[in-house]
Parts: C-alpha cells; sequence; structure tokens
C-alpha cells in the first residue's frame, strides 16, 4: 500500500509542478528570435519560374561564348 502512496504523491507533485510552471513556458518562447523566413517558402515561387530564370542565365552565358 505505500508503494501506491508514493506513486500517488509523486503524480500530484508532477501535476503542481506542471501548473506551476506552465506560465513560464510562453515567455521563454517569446523571448527568443524568430526563425528566418526560407526562400522556397514563398507562394510567389514556383518550379516554372526556376526553369525561366535558368533558361535567361543560359542565353546570357551563349550570348557571352558567341555560340
Amino acid at each position: 500500500m505505500s508503494a501506491l502512496k508514493t506513486i500517488r504523491r509523486a503524480t500530484v507533485a508532477v501535476g503542481i509542478s506542471a501548473v506551476l510552471l506552465a506560465p513560464l513556458a510562453p515567455a521563454q518562447a517569446a523571448s527568443r528570435p524568430a526563425p528566418e523566413p526560407r526562400p522556397s517558402s514563398s507562394p510567389s515561387y514556383s518550379p516554372q519560374d526556376a526553369g525561366k530564370t535558368l533558361g535567361k542565365i543560359i542565353a546570357n552565358i551563349l550570348k557571352q561564348l558567341h555560340i
């Protein structure tokens, strides 16, 4: 019976600790700087745009090589 009491007390202690520490979590998360957005996550980016850009680069290289 004492083992069950010990487990119950430990469970209550963990629960109380979680309730008491919960208000600190948002403050810690807010103090960190926001991560920089990745360029690939831009909604205006598409594979077609990448293909057009690559085509322009290749065209410029061929112009410079006089091909």
